[in-house]
């Protein structure tokens, strides 16, 4: 009980949220897309960009809240090396989302996470790609490119995670949940109890802070104002499948090399944000004890690693792609 009662206090976005005038709309039901919300199909994909012309297939994923722009700048320095589909989720960037399930469904189900691995799958089969690598940037891109790894091995070359998280954490918590405490944290008080009746000022407000995602100013605001315009709704069911999985157990069962590119980050947003050493540095801990994940903390980069460190950043991709 102790374990479940610090999980529900300790969350980012309840952390931040607390000091808003108006935290909580009864009125409100953010677990359900508004009426006539136009969607897509499980198994289908947001949108999908081709570019380049190299003889390496390279599958980018673009992260919770963003499209495929976000790549852009990587894609045309490198569109002589790589054959690129950068993927934009159901939902982001003004695509339709998936359906939402039926009130009731477990969010440890990840019935969307799972479709849009459906979906990549579909890709690598219909352009007939040969062992694609595929690029996981944030979360839920790290989760469905983990999840291709572990379920589709003979269907990639290789993993590369972006600035991911491989589950939530919080200094506060007094020792690791377990991912059935995980589950049922979302599924009984998250979901119903938060999420569902929440205000957009306070999603706004306990929302990743802009400094997380970029180390410059400016691009940091743009990218939190891109994320920020993705339907509340969308934003919240990707989020609680997020928080209902737990991918470091099954670092051991990852049969792909796999490259973890981790922001540096510096210890004053540590101080600021207690989620975000545990949820992004700390809870890769022991993944290279299997021999085919390495990891590399990128100097001088917060999430989107990308854009804080494009020239290292290609380097890093094309090593890793090449020389292993």
């Amino acid at each position: 009980m102790k374990i479940f009662t610090t999980l529900i206090t300790s969350m980012c976005f309840l952390i931040h949220a607390y000091g808003q005038s108006k935290v909580q709309d009864s009125t409100l039901n953010n677990l359900i897309l508004p009426n006539n919300y136009l969607t897509t199909k499980l198994g289908m994909l947001g949108d999908v960009k081709k570019t380049g012309t190299g003889d390496e297939d390279v599958i980018l994923l673009a992260g919770w809240g963003f499209g495929a722009n976000i790549f852009d700048d990587f894609v045309s320095k490198n569109s002589n090396k790589y054959t690129m589909y950068a993927v934009t989720f159901p939902g982001f960037s003004e695509t339709k989302p998936y359906p939402i399930p039926k009130t009731g469904t477990s969010y440890g189900k990840q019935i969307w996470t799972s479709a849009i691995v459906d979906g990549v799958i579909n890709l690598i089969a219909n352009e007939k790609l040969e062992k694609p690598t595929i690029i996981g940037h944030f979360i839920t891109g790290t989760q469905v490119a983990f999840r291709i790894g572990l379920h589709y091995p003979n269907l990639i070359e290789k993993i590369i995670i972006v600035g991911g998280s491989a589950k939530s954490g919080s200094t506060d918590y007094p020792k690791e949940p377990t991912l059935e405490e995980r589950i049922k944290v979302n599924d009984t008080y998250y979901a119903p109890k938060w999420f569902k009746t929440v205000t957009k000022k306070t999603w706004d407000t306990g929302n990743y802070p802009p400094e997380i995602f970029s180390r410059e100013k400016v691009l940091a605001q743009q990218l939190w104002d891109m994320a920020a315009k993705v339907p509340m709704q969308i934003m919240i069911h990707y989020i609680l499948e997020y928080y209902a999985s737990d991918i470091s157990l099954e670092f051991k069962n990852i049969k792909v090399p796999t490259l973890l590119l981790i922001p540096s980050f510096n210890e004053e947003i540590y101080k600021k944000y207690n989620y975000l050493k545990p949820s992004f540095v700390d809870c890769w801990k022991g993944a290279d004890e299997n021999k085919l994940i390495t990891t590399e903390i990128v100097p001088r980069s917060n999430v989107f690693i990308m854009n804080d460190q494009p020239d290292l950043f290609s380097i890093l991709v094309s090593k890793f792609i090449y020389d292993n």
